[in-house]
């Protein structure tokens, strides 16, 4: 085997080897730690059966012995004759066990152990997924804590709509990140357990026949449960030769959501770091190029890397449904091809796109200068909405003085587009239908006033609060 470090670049590498995705991830979905789990597996029900003494304490030693011992290099070489994958790793470890070899997978069938290894192995993933988010939300915390109270524009539509505060966009983004977290955590990941070839127990109750022992408690269940115990696993009550494939139904969705959430954010800052709005930035380092032909970019291209990958894992998800839908009777085996891609592909890059958001957050720029000339050149029309309430408590009609400050406000914008100057202010304090109710300074007021939010602020202090 290479180390992780070493590649050959004269045949296909999936950018998930060396440009996507942190180690720790990619060693889980390794080829070294799959054939790991394998034989971990194989140790717990080899332990199981020592139980009931279908495997001597001689021969539970020696398996035990060599259960770290991979060899891939000689299991592909039996792989090549016998075109097995599984046979031929329990064929390389039995090589490897003189006294317990031929105990190895005693009673099993193939998703025994693959299950079983996969649900190990998926819960390994989930855990750094579940580090990742808590990283994420912790940095949008910081951003809170920081730039909260900044007042900005808010847009709906992409058109500026009313003044907000900074805090009330990352809530949102925090909240999001946290519902994933929610959704990831509550993923109750379940082996198949060791129910043999259709999920029915019999190779191991015909094992446990002989056994001499309290008939009620010597069957393929419990020998399951020892095994299970041993692997801190919990298995699905009912299988067929594999378990449900909806499971990975579910994870599958899971992973789609902390892509959608991370997609949103990242959509949110290349938006506001376009020329358009130049209020937010991802951060540029020293000598980054942002384009091979325009020196003076500076592109998102983190944000827009983690848009990509985004709807790549999404559309990982129709292969799971289809696994799912097209289960046939006990098992079919055209399910197996396509998890090897798309459950670590997923895993990877949603490893990837955290890592990324996580980067990008850390080091955003808050471009004070760029939200304060929005504000300047938009806030005034949000200030409307005040005006509109103040004059309909002192006697106005809502949908006639409505009706006015969209005339004015359309006004206002066409000359806000020809000259950069925006003429709302005095033109709405010389509106005869507002002046029948307020003074020309008393409108004036209202539309220069600094929007308050002590709503919004009392939220930002609970998420302040909040530890989570």
């Amino acid at each position: 085997m290479r180390s992780k470090k070493e590649y050959s670049y004269d045949t296909f590498l999936s950018p998930f080897t060396w440009r996507y995705a942190g180690d720790e991830m990619k060693a889980i979905w390794s080829e070294e730690n799959k054939r790991l789990l394998l034989r971990k597996v194989w140790c717990a029900l080899a332990k199981a059966e020592n139980h009931f003494g279908l495997v001597s304490d001689e021969e539970l030693s020696d398996i035990e012995k060599h259960c770290n011992d991979v060899d891939i290099q000689r299991s592909l070489e039996i792989e090549s004759e016998i075109h097995h994958d599984l046979m031929a790793e329990i064929k390389a470890y039995a090589e490897q066990c003189p006294i317990g070899g031929g105990k190895i997978h005693l009673g099993a069938t193939s998703t025994d152990i693959l299950d079983n290894a996969e649900a190990l192995r998926l819960k390994e993933a989930v855990k750094i997924i579940k580090t990742h988010l808590k990283t994420v939300s912790l940095s949008i915390r910081s951003l809170i804590k920081q730039y909260g109270n900044v007042p900005c524009m808010a847009y709906t539509h992409l058109q500026s709509a009313e003044e907000t505060i900074l805090g009330h966009r990352f809530l949102v983004w925090k909240e999001s990140i946290d519902e994933a977290y929610d959704r990831i955590s509550s993923l109750k990941i379940k082996g198949k357990g060791f129910k043999g070839a259709v999920g029915n127990y019999s190779g191991y109750d015909i094992l446990l026949r002989g056994v001499k022992k309290n008939a009620s408690s010597v069957n393929g269940v419990s020998l399951e449960k020892i095994a299970l115990k041993e692997l801190s696993l919990e298995a699905f009550n009912i299988t067929t030769q594999v378990y449900p494939r909806y499971q990975d139904m579910e994870i599958m969705s899971a992973l789609s959501l902390v892509a959608a959430v991370s997609s949103k954010i990242a959509f949110d800052i290349r938006l506001l770091q376009s020329s358009a709005y130049n209020e937010l930035s991802e951060p540029f380092s020293k000598h980054q190029v942002g384009s091979s032909a325009m020196p003076f970019k500076r592109n998102p291209i983190n944000s827009e890397k983690i848009n990509s990958l985004a709807r790549f894992v999404h559309s990982l998800e129709s292969s799971a449904f289809e696994n799912t839908a097209s289960s046939a009777l006990e098992r079919t085996l055209d399910d197996s091809a396509n998890r090897r891609l798309f459950l670590p592909e997923a895993f990877l890059g949603v490893d990837e796109i955290l890592i990324t958001l996580t980067k990008v957050l850390s080091g955003l720029v808050i471009k004070t200068e760029g939200i304060n000339h929005n504000r300047e050149k938009y806030g005034v029309f949000a200030a409307t909405e005040g005006l509109l309430m103040k004059a309909v408590e002192k006697g106005g009609d809502r949908q006639f003085l409505h009706e006015e400050i969209r005339k004015e406000c359309i006004v206002a914008k066409q000359m806000l587009d020809k000259t950069g100057n925006n003429p709302l202010k005095e033109n709405l304090s010389n509106n005869k239908e507002f002046l029948r109710f307020m003074t020309k300074d008393e409108i004036l007021c209202i539309l220069n006033e600094t929007p308050r939010f002590e709503s919004l602020e009392l939220k930002l202090k609970e998420a302040l609060k909040n530890k989570k």
